[in-house]
């Protein structure tokens, strides 16, 4: 996920095995999203590592271990849902919703359409046992996707400089001709 935001995703998500609804729901919208979809599958091994993702899968450990993303929503989790994130700086300071101090309307909005990657990347370096693992989808942005830039470049050319003919341009400029094998005998006419 680190890797895939960094490089500049545009659409980027994680989802377990174990969530059907959640895999349906990232999958939809990964189809939908013009350009390529990165989607980062935590898939369990049930011959050699049964247990590598329990620690977020298992029912007793989920709300503790893991934040759902969902746009325009705070990132709230907890056994009794109250957990929550605000920004501090450059950082997110995780906080109680029970504490008397905490003020909800300072709470991280999660913001797949954000541009900026800063706020997804830092959701990628998310993990127990400090922070839960967030699942969802991280980044859902539109940008110009290759084939469209193709075209673009290709209209501006042709309006620049008018319709190509392949004839005139070989014929144009300076142009010579090439004779001889390479070891200085003539070659057959």
């Amino acid at each position: 996920m680190k890797l895939a935001i960094a490089a500049g995703a545009t659409f980027a998500a994680r989802v377990p095995d174990t969530d059907n609804a959640m895999m349906t729901e990232v999958f939809i919208e990964a189809h939908k999203h013009k350009g390529v979809s990165f989607i980062e599958v935590l898939q369990t091994c049930t011959v050699f590592y049964e247990d590598a993702w329990t620690n977020i899968t298992k029912k007793s450990n989920r709300p503790e271990n893991t934040v759902l993303l969902k746009h325009g929503e705070p990132l709230i989790f907890g056994e009794k849902q109250n957990k929550s994130f605000r920004p501090k700086g450059f950082d997110l300071e995780q906080v109680n919703l029970d504490d008397p101090g905490v003020d909800r309307s300072q709470l991280l909005l999660h913001d797949a359409h954000c541009a900026d990657p800063t706020l997804a990347l830092k959701l990628s370096f998310m993990e127990p046992p400090n922070a839960p693992y967030p699942l969802g989808i991280f980044r859902q942005i539109s940008a110009p996707v290759y084939e469209e830039q193709v075209a673009t470049q290709e209209r501006e050319t042709m309006a620049k400089l008018g319709r190509s003919n392949l004839h005139k341009f070989l014929h144009s400029g300076e142009t010579w001709v090439v004779s001889g094998n390479g070891n200085g005998a003539k070659s057959p006419a």
